[in-house]
């Protein structure tokens, strides 16, 4: 995966989104981590929001526009067509709308931690800006991992695929790779990217990245905690989905374990006993899938891909929202 960096211009609550914002790349896996006082500060100005459903209408409002512009773009410059200058344009292209992401603060993602009831109506339309939104965010994202692959391959550079845009640009620019080798290289098995106004900080210092952890991770934790969809305790094998997973190998019966879900998934999902995942609210795709389908899902417990491997025996507590090993 590209590290994308979303660097900030405007001093607006997309800040306070941000700011603490950490990304920990390890292994194939991503992990979000966020200063709890942060998350808390979140919550409560999401609270406010909660309470005036026309600013919430025109905060989806201003996301799909954000979408509109993502997609006009990817239709406009298929990455595989372009070529020389043209790909200096089209790399500060892509910079630009994430620039542009990063002054827009979706509230809508914290509103169903609120606890406030909303009318059906305006509950539809947050279900469906959720679903339309990460589609098209998973999609510009592999758009650009596509245009990093074309860099390489039109550049002869090879691998760009861990560079930020701002070191895939500068390369182009300099038609040349070789500042960036032993930073790629170092990248590939675990980096930590720390976002704030000032821009992107990366680092593959294993015992910065160690301090991180031990001040802000959950190592330790007895059980894997979310919110649960559903009832009943499953007991079954762990089925670990990674970017790199091939959905149509993933086999019958399993717990399925990973960061999120998707429309794309569903498939894969519909063979499995339970769901876990990292994120989620109640408005997520997950959500949404156990309700339509009837399979239970624990969602939202930030840890479980981390803590949990491929073939690992878990029991899964739907109603608490609880994952645990067993022996």
């Amino acid at each position: 995966m590209i590290a994308i960096p979303i660097l900030k211009r405007h001093t607006s609550s997309s800040w306070v989104y941000y700011k603490g914002l950490v990304d920990i790349y390890e292994n194939g896996l991503l992990h979000i981590y966020v200063r709890k006082k942060d998350f808390e500060r979140m919550i409560q100005q999401a609270i406010i929001v909660a309470q005036d459903e026309q600013q919430i209408e025109t905060i989806i409002a201003e996301g799909m526009g954000i979408i509109k512009e993502m997609k006009d773009f990817m239709a406009a410059h298929p990455s595989q067509k372009t070529a020389g200058e043209e790909l200096l344009t089209l790399i500060e292209g892509c910079r630009e709308i994430l620039y542009r992401f990063s002054a827009y603060f979706d509230y809508t993602h914290y509103l169903g931690k609120t606890g406030v009831i909303f009318s059906e109506q305006l509950t539809l339309a947050m279900g469906r800006f959720h679903e339309e939104r990460k589609k098209t965010f998973m999609a510009f994202f592999s758009y650009i991992n596509s245009l990093a692959h074309h860099v390489g391959k039109k550049m002869s550079f090879g691998s760009c695929d861990l560079l930020t845009l701002d070191e895939l640009f500068a390369a182009v620019l300099a038609k040349d790779l070789s500042p960036f080798d032993k930073a790629q290289h170092e990248r590939k098995k675990r980096c930590m990217l720390c976002y704030s106004d000032a821009g992107v900080i990366i680092t593959t210092d294993a015992h910065e990245i160690a301090s991180f952890l031990s001040k802000w991770g959950h190592k330790g934790e007895m059980h894997i905690k979310g919110q649960g969809i559903g009832k009943g305790i499953i007991r079954g094998e762990v089925a670990l989905i990674t970017q790199a997973t091939p959905l149509g190998k993933i086999p019958q019966g399993k717990i399925i374990v990973c960061h999120g879900t998707t429309p794309d998934m569903t498939p894969a999902l519909k063979k499995a006993l339970a769901v876990v995942t990292d994120e989620g609210g109640i408005l997520s795709h997950a959500a949404n899938f156990a309700r339509e389908f009837g399979i239970p899902v624990v969602i939202g417990t930030r840890i479980a891909t981390r803590e949990l491997q491929e073939g690992d025996s878990v029991e899964v507590d739907i109603e608490q929202g609880i994952v645990r090993k067993v022996t």
